[in-house]
């Protein structure tokens, strides 16, 4: 019904079935049977290819250097990885002005006692975009929440669009992903992820 986010998602080049009710509802509406792929379970995919490639990875999202602490468990898995890692903002989207067709992002803390409203300019985002293209960055993987991380992404999308970047580069919305890499946060046992019930385990 948030005609600003379907615009978004729908101009995605990939959408991921991510969880058992989109493959449900998949299969009732339209009769088609797919297969669950979650965020996180790809992300390191594309992060073994990252390494095949010898491609720079970039990780945004969370708080305390959780994207920091991701990056380095990546690295024990993967030791020629070569990439960076900075925290996001902990927000969630007050108002997107899309149909007006702003860089401006207006965002709302959660976490602060204030809940000052916080607003990422185009500055910031320009900030972004010049590392970005500075590590010569592959694939970003963004990890500030569902919706942020996809207003978050159109955003830098199109800033990268504005400064001429040619090379190709992977933008993802990852999610919790970084708290499941990292360990902070316990993942459901495999049966349960079998049987389509992680979100349940995420529930309890």
């Amino acid at each position: 019904k948030d005609e600003a986010f379907k615009k978004i998602v729908n101009s995605a080049q990939i959408n991921l079935p991510d969880g058992a009710g989109v493959v449900w509802a998949i299969k009732k509406i339209f009769g088609l049977n797919i297969e669950n792929i979650t965020g996180v379970d790809f992300m390191l995919d594309l992060v073994k290819v990252a390494k095949e490639k010898s491609l720079r990875i970039g990780l945004i999202g969370g708080r305390d250097d959780l994207a920091v602490k991701t990056l380095e468990c990546l690295h024990k898995i993967h030791p020629t990885l070569s990439g960076w890692g900075m925290d996001g903002p902990e927000v969630e989207v007050q108002n997107y002005p899309a149909a007006a067709g702003s860089t401006m992002l207006y965002l709302f803390s959660t976490h602060k006692q204030d809940r000052d409203k916080l607003q990422i300019t185009n500055d910031q985002i320009e900030e972004i975009a010049d590392k970005i293209i500075k590590e010569k960055t592959g694939i970003l993987f963004v990890a500030m929440g569902f919706p942020k991380q996809e207003y978050f992404i159109d955003l830098l999308r199109k800033q990268l669009t504005m400064n001429k970047y040619e090379d190709p580069i992977v933008l993802m919305a990852v999610g919790g992903s970084f708290d499941y890499i990292s360990g902070r946060v316990p993942r459901a046992p495999q049966w349960m992820r079998n049987m389509g019930l992680e979100w349940l385990f995420r529930l309890i």
